[in-house]
């Protein structure tokens, strides 16, 4: 069976962007009257967090003010997003070892056979957990979350759990299954009196002056080449695969969901200031070089 492809989703990356010029003096004095209005107005604060971070998360602010803001607390915004990043990867990938763990030991308990074949699943699946683990921790220590990079070793260590599960289960289902059907050749008669031998092999016919045969050969009808059922087996590990595509899918969707802010949303009326603090904004993002767009 052919397990999915990896996934690769469209790149998402998180980390500590260079040094760059940001505009300071009139942003911090914006954000300053804007968290002591909300600390009159607002609902208590219940963490740490400085008030201008949760109302930019929060969607407080406007325009160009929301961009300005966005560019002068920009480190402190991308690193907030990199660990709720990090903690949402985390939960995503316990559930998402949960989820497999349990598919792969229905799976061995229904075909496996006996108690040895259990053991050895236990023993594969810790290996599927461990690598997944392994992934989610170099991913988060590093400072920064590749979404596709961090999918592809998930994938990578699923596609050796179904290896080896294939492997493990395979000769339990040949000695308990059905017998596999063995090609037979029967003979026919044909209208002109020679023998028709057909087969249930797939055989190439081999062509002689454009015919198949020759006058007064036996002529050998060909039955049309059949592909293998599918087995319980095949069954069973294409359920496992389908399962864990939605399940990373999902883990991907919840990690990109939390790692940033919304783009900021249009500004009529903002016109070319608002433009130019977009382009050093999504300069930021990009993590390119920025370039002066004050001037």
């Amino acid at each position: 069976m052919r397990v999915s492809p990896a996934i690769v989703p469209p790149q998402l990356q998180l980390h500590d962007p260079p040094a760059h010029a940001r505009p300071a003096g009139p942003d911090r004095t914006l954000a300053e009257e804007a968290e002591t209005r909300h600390k009159k107005t607002g609902p208590a604060k219940t963490d740490n967090t400085p008030g201008v971070i949760r109302l930019l998360e929060a969607g407080y602010f406007k325009g160009v003010a929301d961009v300005r803001l966005r560019i002068n607390f920009y480190d402190e915004l991308a690193q907030r997003a990199g660990q709720r990043a990090a903690e949402q990867l985390q939960s995503g990938a316990d559930s998402l070892i949960q989820s497999v763990a349990g598919e792969a030991a229905s799976l061995v308990a229904t075909l496996g056979g006996d108690d040895g074949a259990a053991g050895a699943a236990e023993s594969l699946i810790a290996d599927f957990e461990a690598s997944v683990r392994s992934a989610v921790e170099a991913a988060s220590s590093e400072g920064s979350i590749t979404v596709n990079e961090t999918a592809a070793s998930i994938q990578a260590a699923f596609d050796a759990l179904v290896h080896q599960l294939r492997e493990l289960l395979d000769p339990i289902e040949a000695a308990t299954g059905p017998a596999a059907e063995t090609p037979t050749l029967s003979t026919h008669s044909l209208t002109d009196g020679r023998d028709a031998k057909v087969t249930t092999a797939a055989v190439e016919p081999v062509k002689v002056d454009n015919q198949v045969g020759g006058a007064g050969d036996d002529v050998v009808l060909l039955s049309p080449v059949v592909e293998p059922t599918p087995t319980a087996l095949d069954d069973a590990l294409a359920g496992l695969a389908s399962m864990f595509e939605q399940a990373l899918i999902d883990l991907i969707e919840a990690v990109e969901s939390v790692s940033q802010l919304p783009d900021p949303a249009p500004a009529p009326g903002n016109g070319a200031a608002y433009a130019r603090f977009l382009a050093i904004y999504n300069q930021l993002r990009s993590g390119e070089p920025q370039v002066d767009t004050m001037g």
